[in-house]
């Protein structure tokens, strides 16, 4: 604590030069020490007023420094915030794009595998009605020759029965129907009548047509067989061509399958990609709205800091000087900002 003894001049004079002070420099500050002076305050007090003062403007210009800072950090912050934001949106806009391209091309080729699954079973279809119409024409012919030859056998038995009631030999019935020209070969033999009651004319025409008929029942039979091997033939041939159409379909299926879930894959990226395109927009949204609100509050700092700085470095230097007024002296320069 200083103390001083002064004239009674000496008062008038310290208030005459805060006064004076308190005009150069536009402070209220020292406006308000001059007043205190004024009113008779002691300099030890007046003093005082000063050192706290310049401890508030210290404290404003630590508190403007701590804004600006503030300021520049959260405006940088907010900035890169931005543009990882956009990035991550230009990002997923264009993987949203190839998304929405894979989901058309494998929705395209489920559409041609689908088609491809149709049109095979279409020939499996067809290819069973061709087999089943072959079958149908088998059975109608083998059964059109079963009774061929069940009819023939009728005939045979018949012949039989009918050569045994005219006690004619069986074994004619195995000689050659051509008859034997022994005498003349362009004439033809005559024909014996046995008696009035018994028949025995043309016996070896009669009996050579069991022969004939024989024969024509080994014809059917043989055609029968011969069906039959055809039929299995053309069933063997059925089953190739439908194992092949079902091994063609079975990989369709596979195809297909694997198709639609990589398809319920991709939409779910699909899905993803956008919600997390809405949750940047979004974000986007809330740093935008930061910028503004730091473009608010940080412009008027910016606009303001030099000339508060500046008006704050006269009102110290004025507090020093009328501090040196009052204590008798002193450096200035202690009182000056960093």
């Amino acid at each position: 604590v200083h103390r001083h003894q002064a004239s009674n001049t000496a008062p008038k004079q310290a208030f005459q030069r805060l006064r004076n002070l308190a005009a150069k420099y536009k402070s209220l500050g020292l406006a308000q020490i001059a007043a205190q002076m004024q009113m008779g305050g002691h300099f030890d007090k007046v003093i005082i007023m000063i050192d706290t003062m310049i401890e508030h403007i210290r404290k404003e210009e630590a508190e403007d420094i701590a804004h600006r800072d503030r300021c520049q950090n959260a405006e940088g912050k907010n900035a890169n915030d931005m543009e990882d934001i956009r990035a991550a949106q230009e990002k997923t806009k264009e993987k949203i794009g190839r998304l929405k391209d894979k989901v058309k091309d494998i929705k395209s080729t489920i559409d041609d595998l689908e088609k491809e699954m149709k049109d095979t079973k279409n020939k499996m279809e067809e290819r069973l009605k061709l087999r089943n119409g072959e079958r149908e024409d088998f059975e109608s012919a083998l059964k059109v020759d079963q009774e061929a030859i069940d009819s023939l056998n009728q005939a045979i038995v018949a012949l039989m029965k009918f050569y045994k009631k005219n006690k004619i030999p069986l074994n004619l019935a195995q000689q050659d129907p051509e008859p034997k020209y022994t005498v003349d070969p362009d004439k033809a033999p005559e024909l014996e009548w046995a008696g009035q009651d018994s028949y025995g004319g043309r016996k070896e025409e009669s009996t050579g047509i069991i022969a004939i008929l024989s024969m024509i029942v080994e014809d059917f039979q043989n055609e029968m067989k011969t069906g039959r091997q055809d039929d299995a033939e053309a069933q063997e041939d059925y089953e190739k061509d439908r194992a092949a159409m079902e091994e063609v379909l079975h990989a369709l299926k596979e195809s297909h399958s694997t198709k639609v879930n990589e398809l319920a894959e991709t939409q779910d990226a699909l899905r993803d990609a956008k919600a997390f395109m809405d949750q940047k927009d979004g974000e986007m949204d809330d740093e935008k709205g930061m910028k503004k609100t730091l473009t608010k509050d940080c412009n008027w700092l910016r606009t303001h800091f030099k000339s508060r700085r500046s008006k704050r470095k006269d009102e110290l230097d004025g507090l020093a000087e009328a501090k040196n007024i009052l204590a008798g002296g002193g450096d200035v320069d202690e009182f000056a900002l960093d």
